[in-house]
């Protein structure tokens, strides 16, 4: 008798340690519970976006525990919205990014509706290489669409290298990508772009672009506690232009996290 009124309890204490860890333990956020914001007109994106560069094919992990190809990286795509993070972002010279993100919007159609993949038209070559007619760069807008699997693309972002936007100022002719952001613009009334932004541009890059009449709905920069650049100019340029800024690298990497607080550099 006396051992059951122990075990009796040792049963209900350990309940109530369990309720006590349970109250001090963050609660769960349900599917769908990270916000949204308005991009553009249109254009509701979550406030965590999930970054694709790693699915370009040039950074695959070790075999058995690679997630960036194939299935797996499709189911971790899955995940993310389960999450309540429907956005993607992805780029032309991505590898087969587009691909992977298109072939999980045709494999979970019931979410597809929510996605939204934000892509880019990037120009690494020179001014003097660049072919900037619209028929090629709608060319390019159309293989993205195709490799998506959609009608029209949610947002293309300009990617412009600022080294060779210096050139073409030094030079005093029509910047390069004053010319392709005008192209996008044209593709978007035509209905093949639902926004155009921009990625990496800085201050003189945005002023010229302004000053030329396109006006991107958002810069794509990296912004974080570890770089801090965006601080000294830009956000103050972007927030009087009303330009949001789209901020990579903010946890560096996974480094900025709990995993790594503390733990020696040498591991």
């Amino acid at each position: 008798m006396a051992t059951d009124q122990k075990r009796k309890k040792a049963r209900l204490g350990g309940k109530k340690q369990q309720q006590q860890q349970q109250k001090t333990k963050a609660p769960l956020k349900p599917p769908g519970a990270v916000p949204r914001v308005e991009l553009a007109d249109g254009l509701e994106v979550s406030k965590v976006i999930r970054g694709c560069w790693q699915l370009d094919g040039q950074h695959k992990g070790d075999q058995p525990s690679d997630r960036t190809a194939g299935a797996a990286a499709i189911e971790d795509l899955d995940l993310f919205c389960r999450a309540g993070m429907f956005t993607f972002d992805t780029a032309d010279n991505y590898g087969p990014s587009e691909a992977v993100i298109g072939q999980h919007m045709r494999l979970n159609p019931a979410t597809a509706y929510r996605t939204k993949a934000l892509t880019k038209l990037t120009f690494m070559t020179p001014p003097s290489q660049a072919d900037l007619r619209k028929q090629s760069i709608e060319y390019r807008i159309r293989s993205s669409i195709a490799r998506l699997g959609v009608m029209t693309l949610d947002m293309v972002q300009l990617h412009w290298e600022p080294a060779e936007a210096n050139s073409s100022r030094k030079a005093k002719s029509v910047p390069g990508f004053v010319q392709a952001a005008k192209v996008l613009k044209q593709l978007q009334q035509e209905g093949l772009v639902r926004a155009v932004g921009v990625s990496n541009f800085d201050v003189p890059m945005l002023m010229t672009l302004l000053d030329a009449g396109v006006k991107p709905v958002s810069n794509q920069v990296s912004y974080s506690v570890l770089d801090r650049r965006p601080s000294l100019f830009l956000a103050r340029f972007c927030e009087k232009n009303n330009i949001p800024l789209l901020c990579y690298g903010t946890l560096a990497g996974g480094f900025l996290a709990e995993r790594y607080f503390e733990v020696p550099a040498n591991k």
